[in-house]
């Protein structure tokens, strides 16, 4: 993650009261939880569809739920 993130977050925040979703590049739990410092949201994609990509048809949906749990941790 760019160290200029927060204060990006900060200036937009500024600007709006909608809540603000940061992505890109988001594909483990201490990005989420610094995210979690500044925005309202972390946005997932490339590392989840990576992962779903490459996991048997079987095994997709449980290999996506450990992802997305461990991503999350207790944060809800």
């Amino acid at each position: 993650l760019s160290k200029d993130l927060p204060a990006f977050v900060g200036r937009v925040r500024a600007r709006t009261d909608l809540p603000i979703a940061v992505g890109f590049g988001v594909s483990e739990r201490r990005h989420v939880e610094a995210i979690g410092k500044y925005a309202d949201a972390a946005a997932v994609g490339s590392a989840l569809i990576d992962l779903i990509d490459s996991a048997p048809p079987s095994e997709r949906a449980a290999r996506a739920g450990a992802f997305v749990a461990a991503l999350a941790g207790t944060r809800r």
